[in-house]
């Protein structure tokens, strides 16, 4: 264990918020490796030698190398007993996981739905020659299939469709869940708002953010209200975009 941790991340990534959100909360010392996801940088080797995946972001404390977001979660609860953000019991524990988990399947939704929206407006200025060229740099060989999957036939209305279904799901079950107690896990705040929290964020600036009003999910719209005037919140999610050409400005 090091004294100050180094996050590798990118300004608006949604697993690099919650990373960053849960450093917040923990009052944790840490030096900021931010990676222009849109330069390509998190696909050369010095950093694929640190996360073989490419992607980001990627926590590392003195020897500890830790690249997947919920791990990292748990790790800088663990690491530190000030501020625990897991319940006491077993039982809400495994009510926190499980939310952790459906975190990943929002993050799954939330890409399909901003690839025509977000994605590909911040790579209208390279050749599609170029993007090819470019993916063959991918590391991971899953992600380079999808990289060209998407490169040649975009997103579908059908898929958005679906991935809006998804998210109209999850929104669901918060509001349900939030109507009988004040957290995900229960009676406190936890791993579990953190690690939903940027997909909340994200639905804001897509194309249906009413998801989120009030007037259809009230327990939710407070929930996300009492969650975003956290100050650790504030502090995450206010990481300042340093590309001022970006065409996509949240």
């Amino acid at each position: 264990m090091s004294d100050s941790i180094i996050l590798y991340h990118y300004w608006s990534s949604t697993c690099s918020q919650k990373a960053r959100f849960a450093l917040e909360e923990k009052g944790v010392p840490w030096a900021s490796r931010h990676l222009d996801l849109f330069k390509f940088e998190h696909w050369e080797d010095d950093y694929v030698s640190i996360n073989p995946d490419g992607m980001v972001p990627t926590l590392v404390d003195g020897d500890t190398v830790i690249t997947d977001s919920n791990i990292m979660l748990e790790y800088l609860d663990e690491r530190s007993s000030a501020s625990r953000l897991s319940p006491d019991s077993a039982a809400q524990r495994a009510v926190m996981r499980h939310w952790m988990k459906l975190a990943d399947s929002a993050q799954k939704s939330v890409i399909k739905i901003g690839y025509n929206l977000r994605i590909k407006p911040r790579m209208g200025h390279f050749s599609h020659e170029q993007l090819q060229e470019i993916g063959r740099r991918n590391p991971n060989s899953e992600f380079r299939r999808s990289w060209f999957r998407k490169l040649e036939q975009g997103v579908s209305q059908a898929e958005i469709d679906h991935s809006y279904a998804q998210l109209e799901l999850l929104v669901d079950r918060i509001e349900q869940t939030v109507s009988r107690v004040p957290w995900l896990a229960g009676d406190t705040f936890s791993l579990a708002d953190i690690a939903l929290s940027p997909y909340l964020k994200r639905i804001e600036v897509l194309e249906r953010p009413e998801m989120l009003d009030g007037s259809r999910r009230p327990h939710l719209a407070s929930w996300w209200h009492m969650l975003q005037q956290r100050p650790a919140f504030v502090e995450a999610y206010s990481f300042p975009n340093p590309n001022p050409a970006d065409p996509i400005p949240a």
